[in-house]
């Protein structure tokens, strides 16, 4: 049985902890397949609901990993177009979502309420990419997927009715992790700079990067130097935070022994001064009651520092736990439908609209 890392990342005593018993690959597979059949019934449960939302328009599949750090593979697309879409000439703003699920469970249909209102507000074509999870795919694999996926997508904007210059990234938990993770990549690939900083091979593409108008992250995992004890202890309600069984499974997956928990590809926080100057306008809602709230302030402030008040848009949910718009309950809130409208109120800003 292969040892696996502590949940209690950055802890010293790692080195002297009972290995012996922590599970393998395989236990971790057979828990997260069972956990992705519970997410799936209660997703369906709440895209059901009243008002029910409305399925993608098409998906198709596209061919990811040319990196030596994970096997080649095809991942899903889901895609939303809005009605106002009706001739093959139309270029409309895109925004690619990025689902949550601590980087283990979940899929692109996950945020199908959020491709509804943004598809019906801004007029945008929403296109869910369905990277693949851990702990079959740890990281960096998750990363790369979504960095293929936008360069894809740019690359191809044209069949995909989209304008490429106004290309908006937004995420959901794990998936706002990868909003900005997979657009540093996609920078450190314009720059040939991915085998210097996590040692693996870069992408020798010939087209040119895609730019990004802004990226939307709600309540995103940040850093995963910080352990998960001391995330609940800074929160102000502990009992309030996500499920022991859930974080647990979630860090053993995505994160094999020896990875750098400070690699900015995994923990964004500590992307470099050069890098967090040159991110596009940030739109960041945290919760009141999330072990991740902290982590979230202090990117604010660092990202205040660097770029100035103002190019992040930050919004905090009093009273709401770690994934508040998504079931459990079922029934789509008020709350939820109010902060996806502050979202889209700023990729509106972004855009001119």
């Amino acid at each position: 049985m292969e040892p696996v890392i502590s949940a209690d990342h950055g802890s010293s005593s790692t080195a002297t902890a009972s290995w012996w018993w922590l599970p393998g690959r395989l236990w971790l597979r057979a828990q997260a397949i069972t956990w992705r059949q519970l997410s799936s019934l209660g997703f369906v449960l709440h895209n059901r609901a009243d008002p029910p939302a409305t399925h993608p328009s098409i998906t198709e599949w596209i061919d990811v990993g040319d990196e030596p750090s994970s096997s080649k593979g095809s991942i899903k697309l889901d895609i939303w177009y809005p009605d106002a879409i009706d001739s093959a000439s139309s270029q409309a703003p895109c925004v690619i979502s990025l689902h949550g699920g601590g980087f283990t469970l979940g899929a692109g249909t996950d945020d199908t309420r959020w491709a509804n209102a943004v598809c019906s507000q801004i007029g945008a074509v929403v296109i869910a990419v369905n990277y693949r999870l851990a702990p079959e795919f740890p990281f960096p694999i998750g990363v790369e997927d979504c960095a293929d996926a936008v360069q894809h997508i740019w690359d191809n904007a044209e069949s995909y009715q989209i304008d490429k210059n106004k290309i908006i990234l937004s995420g959901f938990s794990a998936g706002g992790n990868l909003a900005f993770a997979s657009w540093l990549l996609v920078r450190q690939r314009q720059r040939d700079s991915y085998p210097n900083t996590t040692g693996y091979s870069p992408h020798h593409g010939s087209n040119p990067s895609p730019s990004i108008r802004g990226i939307v992250a709600f309540y995103p995992l940040l850093d995963w130097s910080t352990s998960r004890a001391i995330k609940t202890a800074k929160m102000a309600d502990p009992s309030q935070g996500l499920s022991p069984l859930l974080t647990t499974l979630f860090d053993r997956s995505y994160r094999d022994p020896g990875a750098d928990p400070k690699n900015p590809l995994m923990s964004p926080i500590y992307m470099s001064e050069e890098d967090l100057r040159a991110l596009p306008p940030v739109h960041l809602c945290a919760c009141e009651l999330d072990m991740l709230l902290d982590e979230a302030e202090r990117f604010r402030d660092r990202a205040d520092a660097s770029l100035g008040k103002g190019r992040v848009t930050w919004r905090l949910v009093p009273g709401a736990r770690h994934g508040f718009d998504k079931p459990p309950p079922v029934v789509p809130t008020l709350r939820a439908m109010e902060e996806y409208e502050a979202g889209i109120g700023s990729i509106r800003t972004w855009l001119g609209h």
